[in-house]
């Protein structure tokens, strides 16, 4: 069947509590199932028998389950099967997805009478006539002694057991089409939207655009594959973009969604955290022809940098700890870690670097107010003026072994020792930055007082977040400030007319001559009062303080490796 095209299925389902109970394909009983796959212990499992049932009842013949595919105790055919995952799922025609493990106590054991829920039509709503409906209710005391007993329960994805597990994330991005089965209902999605058998749609696509910020996400599989991806290699290719264009950082924002969902699902061995989502990279990749680099893109990489450790939000705790609402004390964000990190030497610029965290999560450190605002520099430039001044420049990478730029075939799942090297500006920490600040400002005040007739203020807000949420709040004295991004703001409304935004690493000696180890991340926003700027002087305004440097002489332009 190696040349011959044909159809396919595939599972993604849970093993369950007892890995020891489950059917597996291993080297010990590798020519037995070359013969049969034993029937009995095979039934034995009412996803696999049922699974098998629903491929028979579609018309199909052929049902991958990678259990019985991929041989389980060989790290060789691991190996070699991750990296086909994308092309496994993708190409399949459907993907099953159990949302219950096996034999799961909480299950739904039957489907409700549907018309509980959905209301009978009589008359179907037009432009000249309104609908209508005969539906059923509870009673008032139902309604208020029991708020839990929400209508459509089955229909929220977070109390889904199957989309808890981080294998089965990407089964589900990877296959072009899924049907959910177990729960009360059938449910189906697909890049279009999400249905259910009895209510129809419950939520499709909508067409956004790179300089529309985004105001909401539907349930259905797109908000994971951005429009914007598919414009980065275009954009970025050429050279005709900036890091700051709305397209990538739209794209940067939607990607740090992805990761931190995945972060957020769990593994039974913490060794595979970084090869079950090697078929999402290989997607990306594919899609946006963008080069993976330990869960970053090379294409973006400055800007892709700038993800930082922080407390996960209030409302995000008491759902996943079951907390009741009102305002949480600060003692519960402790430092607990959910998910250590037991893979050696990975780099210390990649997000995979890091504990997965109970109470702190990743974010991206430009977000909704910096895509904002460059989207309205473009559509009204007459009220807000964007100016990038300064990018990092990715100068090239190198995996252990490899010459400079060359990418290994197990790149997507294999990066210990990968090095970057980046041109940028760093000052020491011990160089007393806020003082350095404070003198450089000075001399710009006095300069615009004699250029223009007129000074200003400033208010500096400097914000620092170290990759370990439980070492030291402040930089270490033997760490430099390295500069990615700086841009400016010019705007007519607001008392900050101008703003210089600078972000970076902050980077400690590594443990190989040379290089440097990443420790965290800093913003620095610098707000410039009591400057006239209106829509007729704008452009002008914006012009004269692109000339100003915020940073003096100490700050030195060098090549750093990451490592």
């Amino acid at each position: 069947m190696q040349n011959e095209r044909f159809d396919y299925l595939v599972l993604s389902y849970m093993w369950g509590s007892n890995h020891t109970q489950q059917l597996r394909l291993l080297q010990s009983n590798i020519k037995d199932f070359q013969k049969e796959i034993p029937r009995t212990k095979f039934e034995a499992s009412d996803v696999y028998k049922e699974a098998v049932r629903v491929t028979l009842a579609l018309g199909y013949k052929y049902l991958w389950i990678d259990s019985l595919t991929i041989i389980q105790d060989s790290s060789e055919d691991w190996a070699y099967e991750a990296r086909r995952m994308a092309i496994v799922y993708g190409n399949a025609t459907a993907n099953l997805a159990f949302l219950f493990p096996p034999h799961a106590a909480d299950k739904p054991s039957q489907r409700d009478d549907p018309r509980v829920w959905n209301p009978c039509i009589f008359r179907a709503p037009s432009s000249q006539t309104p609908g209508i409906y005969v539906e059923h209710t509870k009673s008032s005391l139902r309604r208020d002694y029991a708020p839990e007993e929400k209508a459509q329960d089955w229909l929220v994805q977070r109390n889904w057991p199957l989309f808890n597990r981080a294998w089965t994330f990407q089964e589900y991005l990877l296959a072009p089409r899924t049907l959910l089965l177990g729960h009360k209902n059938l449910m189906w999605q697909c890049s279009e939207g999400f249905y259910d058998e009895l209510l129809g749609s419950v939520a499709e696509t909508h067409t956004t655009t790179p300089r529309d910020p985004k105001r909401g996400k539907d349930r259905g599989k797109s908000r994971y594959f951005p429009d914007t991806i598919h414009e980065m290699g275009v954009l970025l290719g050429k050279k005709r973009g900036s890091l700051s264009e709305p397209a990538v950082l739209s794209f940067m924002m939607d990607w740090q969604n992805l990761v931190d969902e995945y972060r957020s699902r769990k593994l039974s061995f913490g060794k595979d955290r970084i090869i079950a989502f090697a078929g999402v990279a290989r997607a990306f990749s594919n899609l946006g022809q963008l080069t993976y680099l330990a869960g970053l893109w090379w294409e973006v990489l400055p800007i892709a940098l700038l993800w930082y450790v922080d407390k996960k939000m209030a409302p995000l705790v008491r759902r996943e700890n079951g907390l009741p609402n009102g305002e949480l004390p600060s003692s519960v964000w402790t430092t607990e870690i959910g998910e250590k990190v037991v893979q050696p030497e990975l780099p210390s610029w990649s997000w995979f670097s890091v504990p997965i965290w109970r109470y702190y999560q990743l974010y991206f450190l430009f977000g909704d107010d910096e895509l904002a605002v460059r989207c309205k520099g473009y559509s009204e430039p007459k009220l807000v003026c964007w100016d990038d001044v300064f990018w990092a420049e990715v100068k090239g990478f190198r995996f252990a072994g490899l010459a400079k730029d060359r990418v290994p075939e197990g790149s997507l799942f294999d990066f210990a020792g990968l090095q970057v090297t980046i041109a940028v500006f760093v000052l020491p920490v011990k160089a007393d930055w806020p003082a350095d600040l404070a003198t450089q400002m000075r001399w710009l005040q006095q300069h615009t007082a004699s250029s223009s007739g007129s000074s200003f203020r400033w208010e500096p807000v400097l914000e620092y977040y170290p990759d370990d949420p439980a070492g030291r709040p402040s930089p270490p004295r033997n760490a430099i400030y390295a500069l990615m991004a700086e841009f400016q703001v010019v705007r007519t409304a607001g008392n900050n007319n101008v703003q210089r935004r600078l972000a970076g690493l902050m980077l400690v000696p590594g443990s190989k001559e040379g290089t440097w180890r990443r420790v965290g991340v800093w913003k620095l926003r610098i707000n410039v009062v009591d400057v006239h700027v209106s829509g007729e002087n704008i452009a002008e305004v914006a012009k004269r303080w692109r000339k100003m440097s915020v940073m003096s002489n100490k700050w030195q332009h060098v090549l750093i490796t990451l490592a």
